[in-house]
This record gives C-alpha cells, structure tokens and sequence, in this order.
C-alpha cells in the first residue's frame, strides 16, 4: 500500500508542477501582450516640431530644416510638405530614417503658406499620429523682387547687337 500511496503522491506532485508551469506560461503571455501593447506607435505622434508657424527666410541659408522629437518605436518617418488652402496639393512625400529633413530643391515651391506633416512608422509599417506644422515662404527680401530696371548693370558683352 505504500508504495501506491508513493504513485499517487509523485502523480499529484506532477499535477501541482504543471499548473505551476501552465501558470507560469499564461503570466508570460500576459507580459508579452503588455509589452507588444506598451510598444505600439498607434498613439504615438513627434513633438516640438519645427518649424511650427511663422515666416522662413531662404534668401540668406538656401533651405529649411525640419525637426521632430524621436518616436521611440518609429524606425521611420513619411514627410510631407503640401500647398496650404483649399485645394491641398502634395509638393514633396520623402521617407527619412533620422528627425530631421532638410529641404533644399524649391524648385516646386513659390511665394506662400504652406502645411507639412510628419508621421512615424514602426518596424510593422504601421502608422502613428501625425503632427502638423505651418511656414510661409517670403521672397520680398530675396534682392531681386524689388530691383529697378536701373540698378541693373550689364557687365558683358559690351557689344550689344539687334536684330533687324
């Protein structure tokens, strides 16, 4: 009888230590799932960007710099750079891996306001909250919008010919 009692008693030891083991895997899952749902980007947006509002000078450095705060699980982020006003239309949609961009090809850009956004994007592609800023571009201090026809001086040739 003893020995049956032993049986019985390393059986119910073998059920007590898979519970404590199934236990164990279920508290893992938990933690997983938390750590999965702490890592999301769903919420996430940049913040202190620049520039936020406000007039940039290009006449003098030539481009504009944007920056951001890092999204901590962002592995990318989607810059877009539109018109603003009625009719959006998108002038610039570049891919960075660094906060910043540095844009310095105004070759699609005039005079005026205009709206861009960053978003980041996680190692899953997806997206988190987009943060939106605001800047005009002004040219009346380039030098040449308020030049006179007689503070144009021709240095070459000095020959001038016509057509007949």
């Amino acid at each position: 009888m003893t020995a049956k009692k032993e049986i019985t008693k390393k059986e119910e030891e073998k059920k007590e230590l898979a519970k404590v083991e199934e236990k164990k895997r279920e508290e893992k899952k938990i933690e997983e799932k938390k750590k999965v749902e702490t890592e999301s980007i769903a919420g996430l947006a940049p913040e202190h960007i620049s520039p936020v509002a406000g007039t940039v000078d290009i006449s003098k450095d030539k481009q504009i710099q944007f920056r951001w705060d890092k999204v901590k699980q962002a592995t990318h982020y989607v810059v877009k750079i539109s018109e603003a006003g009625k009719k959006t239309k998108t002038l610039l949609n570049e891919k960075v891996t660094n906060n910043s961009y540095t844009l310095k090809n105004f070759s699609k850009f005039s005079e005026g306001t205009f709206l861009w956004d960053v978003t980041p994007y996680d190692k899953k592609n997806s997206a988190g909250k987009t943060a939106r800023g605001k800047f005009t571009i002004d040219l009346s201090n380039d030098g040449l919008k308020n030049l006179k026809p007689e503070e144009i001086k021709i240095l070459s040739p000095d020959t001038i010919y016509r057509d007949k």
